[in-house]
């Protein structure tokens, strides 16, 4: 009788063991229905609150993950002064430091409170509640998008603050601030009428502030003026730009040269030799982060050289420095030549090979330069038709070839003859000797003629105002620049390799040639650019061999 009373309660106390543990139910269906707000405590857009807890009750059992990521407090409170967190179907925020008077504070809990089945999160759970008699009820809507690719921007963070000539985005945090969507749309709500500066950036470090160095960023340069009629939808380019100041990080021989070395990358420089006794040459590295000084003749222990130099942002070094060379013996660099970019076409029938360099060129040797097409026909470049560009230490060589030799089998005679041809640009070893008297290695690569057979031809028409500058350039699906043209409305891009490409348009506004990236401090924002789409706002478009793509329409604004 005892061990049948034992084994009695043994199972009922585990059964009540295995009721009251909570576990995932197993078999059945797949939850795919996220938990339902069933009550908030206090209520959504309560007034005169003075609290410092929000109670959020579901129909299921709720867990937290990533709070502290996806918990979005305006105006701002700090992930590490609030705490969220879940007992069976209610879970509660807390809050560690006080609410300011008569302030509409917004809770977007995002995606951080899911149901501990399949951790379906909960949508779009916002709550708004005011700390004085008033709820804001103003918002302003809008996109992010990478503009050098004109694609949308998941997860980058808007910052919002009251319009202020102090505030700066690279040292203080926003006092509203909102993410963006897979679509990169954003939304701010719960705002009150005034004057505000909009912004966007890449958090990668989280700590809500704009790291030029390392994050995309970019804002608008006007403040958003809103008010109780009006709901601004603002759309915000982010760009790579490293804002911060161009400096001389240390300037001193270095091998066989005397190294100026920056911060960060400057895009334009200027080097005058004060003293024409002395004769020097330059170079710059590929990274545009130094300036290479070489010397071909010295009459002083040092040279005095004035130097400009110019970042994408526009900050400005106009110094003075004082070269001299390494009097220690030292080896020089390997001297190294690159192909940069070459193409042959047959309208117009010409070869055109540019070539960077990573020290001075001395001389030239034209002869060890050729292009073969077959054993027996061999074109050496003109010497007449060569560019120097001093900025980019980089040579451009041309050559016209005749135009027989380009033509499309169909119409030569010569079939059988083609099956030979080569089609190889050779730069043979000791092409080019540097200032220090060490001499290029072979380089070379295979180049097709471009016919009308093999390529195709891209037809744009661009519809801007009367008096608006544009740079319409033709890149591949990796943005690689195939080609550009200037202030024109109808375009034409011949002689375009058989693949995928893009036709990016961008508003000159200055007219300098060139897209400039704006200045937050001076207030101008990057020149616009915007890309071509079709059909399903496909941004690529299709060339085939033979075959005519257009005219394809692009209008601004």
């Amino acid at each position: 009788m005892k061990y049948f009373v034992f084994i009695t309660v043994t199972v009922i106390l585990l059964i009540a063991l295995s009721c009251a543990k909570q576990t995932t139910p197993t078999g059945g269906p797949k939850d795919t229905i996220p938990p339902i707000l069933l009550n908030t405590i206090p209520l959504n857009k309560s007034k005169n609150f003075t609290g410092n807890s929000i109670q959020l009750q579901f129909n299921e059992s709720v867990q937290i993950e990533n709070a502290r990521e996806e918990v979005i407090i305006t105006p701002i409170i700090s992930p590490e002064d609030f705490e969220l967190s879940a007992q069976k179907k209610t879970a509660t925020l807390k809050l560690k430091v006080p609410l300011k008077d008569s302030t509409t504070y917004t809770f977007n809990f995002r995606e951080s409170i899911k149901d501990i089945t399949e951790r379906n999160p909960v949508k779009d759970l916002k709550i708004a509640i005011s700390t004085g008699s008033y709820i804001d009820s103003l918002s302003i809507k809008g996109n992010v998008f990478l503009q050098a690719k004109g694609t949308p921007i998941e997860d980058a963070t808007i910052g919002l603050v009251e319009a202020s000539d102090t505030f700066n985005i690279f040292l203080h945090k926003p006092t509203y601030f909102s993410r963006s969507n897979k679509e990169g749309e954003f939304l701010f709500e719960n705002l009150k009428p005034n004057k505000y500066l909009l912004y966007a950036y890449d958090d990668k470090n989280k700590n809500l502030i704009v790291d030029s160095k390392s994050e995309l960023f970019g804002f608008k340069s006007e403040p958003i003026k809103l008010t109780a009629d009006s709901i601004p939808e603002v759309s915000i380019p982010l760009i790579n730009l490293d804002s911060r100041s161009l400096k001389i990080l240390s300037s001193r021989p270095y091998n066989t040269y005397f190294n100026i070395r920056f911060t960060k990358a400057f895009k334009k420089f200027e080097i005058q030799n004060l003293d024409s006794s002395n004769q020097i040459v330059f170079a710059k590295t590929e990274d545009n982060n130094n300036l290479k000084i070489f010397f071909k003749k010295i009459e002083q222990d040092s040279i005095p050289l004035k130097l400009i130099a110019i970042d994408s942002s526009q900050n400005r070094i106009d110094t003075l420095l004082y070269v001299k060379p390494n009097n220690t013996k030292a080896t020089p660099e390997k001297f190294s030549a690159t192909i940069i970019k070459s193409k042959l076409t047959a309208v117009p029938n010409l070869l055109t090979s540019s070539v960077r360099f990573n020290k001075p060129v001395e001389s030239i040797n034209y002869d060890s330069m050729y292009y073969m097409l077959d054993s027996t026909n061999i074109f050496l470049f003109d010497k007449s038709l060569t560019q120097y560009d001093s900025s980019e230490n980089k040579y451009t060589f041309k050559k016209e070839i005749p135009v027989e030799f380009l033509l499309p089998e169909e119409k030569t005679n010569e079939k059988e003859e083609r099956l030979k041809r080569i089609n190889r640009l050779i730069y043979s070893k000791a092409a080019f000797v540097s200032i220090e008297n060490d001499s290029s290695e072979l380089i070379q690569e295979t180049i097709q003629p471009l016919n009308e057979l093999n390529s195709g031809i891209i037809f744009v028409k661009v519809n801007v105002k009367e008096g608006v500058h544009t740079i319409v350039e033709l890149v591949d699906t990796q943005f690689k620049l195939i080609d550009r043209q200037l202030n024109s409305e109808n375009i034409t891009f011949s002689n375009v390799p058989p693949g995928e490409y893009q036709i990016k348009l961008i508003i000159d506004l200055n007219n300098n040639g060139e897209w400039d990236p704006g200045n937050f401090f001076s207030k101008k924002e990057p020149e616009p650019i915007l890309f071509y789409k079709g059909e399903n706002d496909k941004q690529t478009v299709s060339v085939k061999a033979n075959w005519e793509v257009g005219p394809l329409l692009i209008t601004y604004p």
